[in-house]
């Protein structure tokens, strides 16, 4: 059951967490092997390379089936769970138990309606409204990224032979710690990078809060900043709201709307919010990260959502197509 896996890992990029990829790998049966995952956008159509033997007979996919294998993985092995699973015109089938906050948080049970941060999974929605701005200005994924950045940005050793691709798949060089507010994308930008660092896989949230800033200057955002001295403090941090809110209005009106999504938000949307805890054993509180208007679109500096929303998203990504191509080449 290796390619079930790879195909997995593959749609991985697209739309599943960790998590996710672990439980549904666990569901299928197979065996995941520890190796680091290939960028979505490296897959080229390709002709199917296998067919089905008309000896080996299978038994009709049941929804709810596997929907109870995703549960038992879940069930009394983390603090709190929450899943849909569809699939084509088939009728949802929607779960969720344990615990939306564990004592001394506040205990509640999860139910399938509460909101709780998306993580990495913000990665593919930037990832799409990235592609999308650039398919309609008729631009390369492999233009660099530095026409794209707040003009006044000091640019270190290197850093202009980024490209957008390099940023997507996790292959620019950039190796500083994983903090992706304002101030910190600028001083790793003025750092530089190593060009041996390059085009090697190394996975860093700034790749993605990078791209918060490609987002709005795509859409048209000048970037130009009008003061010096102190002033220019207080007009930094005004710009770093601006770039988060243009994020967020451009993925609203171009990716969520489309897709039959409400508005959604980069914080809590309720004064009991579910949280997120460590896993395997949670030893400290948990955390539903603040409001992260100023530092979405890569990691846990993401928005709030709920299964349902997720489900409906990721079905409106073409990954049929890509995930086959997948499985061909894996085979």
């Amino acid at each position: 059951m290796t390619w079930t896996f790879r195909l997995f890992r593959f749609i991985r990029k697209g739309f599943l967490t960790t998590a996710a990829l672990a439980v549904a790998a666990a569901a299928a049966g197979s065996t995941p092997r520890r190796q680091a995952p290939e960028p979505w956008i490296r897959y080229k159509p390709a002709a199917p390379a296998w067919k089905l033997s008309p000896k080996i007979k299978t038994a009709p996919f049941s929804l709810k089936e596997f929907a109870d294998r995703i549960e038992a993985a879940l069930k009394d092995k983390t603090v709190g769970y929450q899943f849909v699973v569809s699939f084509g015109t088939n009728q949802a089938v929607v779960r969720a138990g344990g615990f939306a906050r564990r004592n001394p948080d506040g205990s509640r049970a999860m139910t399938a309606d509460d909101r709780y941060n998306v993580a990495s999974v913000s990665k593919t929605v930037t990832a799409a409204a990235v592609m999308k701005l650039l398919a309609a200005q008729n631009r390369s994924v492999d233009a660099g990224m530095h026409s794209w950045l707040p003009p006044h940005f000091k640019l270190g050793p290197n850093v202009k032979t980024i490209t957008i691709r390099e940023l997507l798949t996790h292959r620019s060089g950039i190796r500083c710690s994983s903090h992706e507010g304002y101030q910190e994308l600028k001083a790793c930008l003025a750092k530089g990078i190593n060009l041996s660092d390059k085009n090697q896989w190394s996975y860093n949230n700034n790749n993605f809060g990078l791209l918060r800033f490609v987002v709005a200057r795509l859409n048209g955002y000048d970037g130009k900043l009008k003061t010096t001295g102190e002033a220019r403090t207080f007009e930094e941090n005004q710009d770093e709201l601006r770039y988060g809110n243009l994020y967020m209005d451009y993925v609203r009106a171009n990716i969520f709307a489309p897709a039959g999504l409400g508005a959604l938000h980069c914080g809590p949307m309720s004064k009991s919010p579910a949280l997120s805890y460590q896993h395997p054993e949670p030893k400290i509180a948990g955390d539903h990260f603040g409001d992260m208007s100023r530092t979405n679109a890569s990691s846990h500096d993401a928005c709030v959502s709920r299964s349902s929303e997720g489900n409906h998203w990721s079905k409106r990504i073409p990954a049929e197509t890509a995930a086959r191509h997948c499985a061909a080449e894996t085979l």
